[in-house]
């Protein structure tokens, strides 16, 4: 695990956009997720899907399902969104993994 947002909270869904998460610029920044694939695991109902992120306004706190994302969540629903990276041989012991705690606002 590279990065993960744990307890962020769906703001908007938009089944007419192409398939992606769109999250704040600021959530991308406190995470390092790039624009890469990111598995999301919806809490409130089990469901995983994988996609790749995109940002949205910096300081809009949105996290946004796109397309077969949005069919799969509902506003208001928490989410973990988790990115994963390769890591040397020489260097997982030194590895520390991301997370970030949202409020009820992402």
């Amino acid at each position: 695990m590279r990065t993960n947002i744990h307890r962020g909270v769906v703001t908007r869904t938009d089944l007419n956009c192409e398939g992606s998460i769109h999250i704040s610029e600021a959530l991308i920044e406190a995470t390092t997720i790039h624009p890469f694939a990111a598995q999301k695991r919806n809490i409130n109902n089990s469901r995983r899907i994988e996609t790749y992120t995109l940002p949205s306004p910096r300081d809009s706190g949105e996290i946004c399902m796109n397309r077969a994302a949005g069919y799969l969540t509902l506003c208001d629903d928490l989410v973990a969104i988790t990115s994963f990276g390769c890591l040397d041989e020489r260097s997982p012991a030194d590895h520390v993994g991301r997370l970030i705690l949202t409020d009820n606002q992402s």
